[in-house]
């Protein structure tokens, strides 16, 4: 007899299975805003520096962003400015270092910012 037409083919999917697919038929649409960054498990050398560069385009919004970054102790600290008025603040540190087929675990604190004031006029 052919393993299709066994018991256990044809039983029902254990409990989990079907959690799981309750979960993704009943999620909703989720929206998320920017800033959405991705970042590696690992830091500049002691006493190093450098430039990462980026374009970014949101809506009408297009912009070029530069975001300097320094090895500052244990820590990775970088400040950034977009050509728009946002500007952005980084620390990054390791927590387990990255070994050959393996894995590391890292720390990132991030900010982004609007540079434009906001000012309130009252009415008489």
């Amino acid at each position: 007899m052919s393993l299709i037409f066994t018991r256990d083919a044809c039983s029902w999917p254990d409990k989990r299975c079907l959690l799981m697919v309750a979960g993704a038929l009943l999620s909703t649409t989720a929206w998320a805003g920017r800033p959405l960054a991705t970042d590696d498990a690992t830091i500049l050398e002691p006493s190093d520096c450098q430039v990462e560069a980026w374009h970014q385009h949101t809506g009408n919004l297009r912009e070029w962003w530069a975001m300097p970054a320094c090895r500052v102790g244990g820590w990775e600290l970088a400040a950034g400015k977009g050509q728009a008025s946002n500007a952005a603040l980084q620390a990054k540190t390791v927590l387990r270092r990255l070994e050959t087929n393996g894995w590391g675990l890292g720390l990132a604190i991030a900010t982004q910012h609007s540079m434009t004031r906001q000012h309130m006029s009252t009415c008489r």
